[in-house]
């Protein structure tokens, strides 16, 4: 919503169309929860936000039910096939087509709307940018928040895997031919999908969308170290907590590790605990996922919040090193990327970048001697944290459509 709350500053009202969000989501099968009756509409000085009603179809509702029968399972996982391999062609059994065709209808009705811009994940809305150009002249931005078929971190192997990543580079190309450009969220993701879609491309950064922490909180009783969010197989957290324990242990200080959200995905908190020795689990605290706000104050108040980059990607600027910005805190990246993760981290006071366990060790030793010794850590001031806001990457949107309104 960053750009929402920061357009109408630089000149432009936004109109965002989403589906209904009335239901609680507090499982990845929630999103699949019907939610909202009819469209909702809401405007004020910073623009209209229009909610269209989620109905879902059968395919969704199989995974929301509890009866998880053999037929059942079967019965989904032959929709969900059926989705994935038809639905590009037939929107209709698409998830989003209610969503497009309300995007349409606007765009036919008012001749006010000068640009459309779609953010993906899910991809096939791309279709739709495709769709409502052709039917309405009103240029579009094809704007991958992740990239689709370029995606590294993507499990292709397997006839199905590799002919859905053969039909989806098709999709891509055919329908992002017609954008007028493509935004990323990184120059390395940015120019290679620019070189797939022969489109031309625009860095915009995820950013943060809160005001920066502005007070200190009183010491903490113990050493805290924070991690916020998913884990992916990429990141080795496994190293990162062995070797901080261990530096933290031989310090003979009270410390504690927190997972904030982690049980969300039970998977990934049970990757966390295989990894501990039993001697540490009373210290490592894994938490339910809970709202933005109170995950926020709960970064603002550790001591220092880590980051596992990703192994051997580029390209991949986690959201949550923007929030642990806006936090103001320590950071710990280990091993860093050599990418746009270090390029963040050089800009920033207390953003340590570790390449090995060794480096990691050392820091960790700095900041907990640090603690125990009643000093203030590094972290960044607040002109460095607000160049990495979204109300910034709202500007750089803005520059993009004067450019695209003045014409060639």
């Amino acid at each position: 919503m960053g750009w929402f709350r920061y357009l109408q500053e630089f000149g432009y009202y936004p109109v965002v169309v989403t589906r209904n969000w009335s239901t609680p989501i507090a499982t990845e099968t929630d999103i699949c929860l019907a939610a909202g009756t009819h469209l909702e509409i809401e405007k004020n000085a910073m623009g209209e936000v229009h909610q269209v009603p989620f109905k879902p179809k059968l395919r969704d509702r199989l995974v929301t039910q509890k009866n998880k029968s053999l037929p059942r399972l079967v019965l989904q996982k032959w929709l969900t096939l059926v989705e994935l391999i038809f639905g590009r062609w037939i929107p209709k059994i698409n998830p989003c087509y209610d969503l497009g065709k309300y995007a349409e209808t606007l765009c036919k009705q008012d001749p006010e709307i000068l640009c459309l811009i779609i953010s993906a994940n899910p991809y096939p809305q791309f279709y739709f940018g495709q769709n409502i150009h052709k039917k309405t002249g009103v240029p579009w931005i094809a704007d991958y928040r992740d990239d689709w078929t370029t995606n590294e971190l993507v499990d292709r192997s397997g006839f199905i895997g590799k002919l859905l990543h053969q039909l989806d580079r098709i999709s891509e190309r055919r329908w992002i031919k017609s954008a007028a450009y493509i935004s990323s969220v990184s120059p390395y993701y940015t120019h290679k999908i620019s070189n797939v879609t022969g489109r031309p491309g625009i860095i915009m950064l995820n950013g943060f969308n809160r005001e920066v922490r502005k007070k200190d909180h009183e010491p903490n009783p113990c050493f805290h170290l924070l991690y916020s969010g998913s884990l992916y197989k990429a990141q080795p957290i496994e190293s990162m907590i062995h070797s901080l324990a261990a530096v933290l242990e031989a310090l003979d200080i009270p410390w504690k590790i927190s997972f904030q959200g982690i049980l969300y995905h039970q998977d990934q908190a049970q990757r966390v605990l295989h990894c501990l020795p039993q001697t540490w689990k009373h210290k490592v605290v894994l938490s339910e996922r809970t709202s933005a706000e109170i995950a926020f104050e709960e970064m603002c108040q550790a001591d220092v919040l880590l980051l596992p980059s990703y192994q051997n990607l580029k390209g991949v600027p986690s959201s949550k090193l923007f929030e642990y910005i806006a936090a103001r805190r320590s950071m710990l990246i280990f091993p860093g990327d050599q990418d746009i993760i270090d390029s963040i981290a050089a800009q920033l006071t207390g953003a340590l970048v570790c390449p090995n366990e060794s480096v990691l060790a050392q820091q960790i030793k700095k900041l907990a001697s640090a603690w125990k010794n009643g000093k203030k850590l590094p972290f960044p001031t607040p002109e460095e944290a607000q160049t990495f806001s979204r109300k910034r990457q709202t500007e750089t949107l803005a520059q993009l459509l004067d450019q695209m309104r003045a014409g060639p």
